[in-house]
């Protein structure tokens, strides 16, 4: 009869331990060490209004927060324990991140078994909005959008009777020799309408581009022509995630519009598509569309008059 010798067998265990621990000690260092910076992000849990009274709030930030100094300690303890010869209660103790993550694996898992009914709810929401949206967007683009009654010829100045992400641009392009827009600024509890004229800045060279202009406070526009533009968006385009704008342009010297069209956009496409923006009908009505442009414009203009809007 064999019987095991006891010394045999604790240096087997101390062994296996120390290659135990050796291997726990560096998974868990190095992951402890790369959650400090998310372990500072934990107070992110109290973001939400009122989150602070929630208890699995708190179990979410102290799992998360406490994540990497327990992974630090353990190593520390467990090979403490090791070096008195408590093999078992030091394997124990170097798997004690496991605590952290199996709470959080579990709050996350019923988090996301108790939220499928809404996830599901909401996909079907997102899919029946998109179908809505598209239907909508094709019966708009069927509409007279584009209405064209007259041209200028190379107009010189432009004014914006709303600030639009225009001014820059053209500017830029130095399209105008100036542009005017204006602006209604609340002093003293009273709204004031202030023109300002934006001239190109002489002395723009090493300046970035936002600085390619400089801006002159004047009495009244004297600009010969205008731009105006607007959101005539309804709440159930925008709900779905239709957009729609107008623009008109006139000449203001003999109050005449020279176009008036829409733009409609959604999240698949545009329409037109040719014109997204707007940008091409305002420089083809106002003259200053560059010729290599104009043919391919008036090409695509033709073609959505035949194929889009009603005749």
């Amino acid at each position: 009869m064999h019987t095991s010798d006891p010394k045999n067998q604790n240096d087997t265990e101390k062994q296996t331990t120390k290659g135990f621990l050796a291997i726990t000690s560096i998974l868990f260092g190095v992951i402890g060490i790369f959650s400090i910076i998310p372990s500072l992000m934990s107070v992110m849990a109290f973001d939400a209004p009122g989150s602070e009274n929630r208890i699995i709030a708190w179990v979410v930030f102290l799992g998360i927060f406490t994540f990497s100094p327990v992974c630090i300690v353990s190593i520390f303890c467990s090979w403490t324990f090791y070096g008195i010869g408590k093999y078992r209660s030091a394997k124990i103790i170097a798997l004690s991140p496991l605590i952290n993550v199996s709470i959080l694996f579990i709050l996350f898992s019923t988090s996301y078994l108790i939220d499928t009914p809404n996830r599901i709810a909401s996909t079907n929401l997102k899919k029946q909005n998109k179908i809505q949206r598209i239907a909508r967007f094709d019966e708009l683009c069927k509409s007279d959008l584009i209405k064209i009654y007259g041209k200028a010829e190379n107009a010189k100045t432009l004014y914006f009777p709303n600030d639009t992400i225009f001014v820059s641009d053209l500017l830029l392009k130095k399209k105008f020799e100036y542009v005017e827009v204006k602006h209604v600024k609340n002093i003293d509890g009273k709204k004031i309408q202030v023109y300002t004229r934006i001239v190109e800045n002489p002395d723009r060279e090493g300046r970035p581009k936002w600085d390619y202009s400089k801006k002159i406070n004047i009495d009244h526009p004297e600009a010969k022509y205008e731009f105006d533009y607007r959101d005539i968006s309804e709440d159930n385009d925008r709900k779905i995630g239709n957009k729609i704008r107008e623009y008109i342009v006139k000449d203001r010297q003999n109050n005449q519009i020279l176009a008036h069209y829409k733009i409609v956009n959604t999240f698949e496409k545009h329409c037109p598509d040719f014109d997204p923006s707007g940008y091409k009908v305002l420089t083809y009505v106002l003259g200053i569309m560059p010729e290599n442009e104009l043919i391919d414009f008036e090409k695509n203009l033709s073609e959505f008059k035949n194929t889009h809007q009603v005749q």
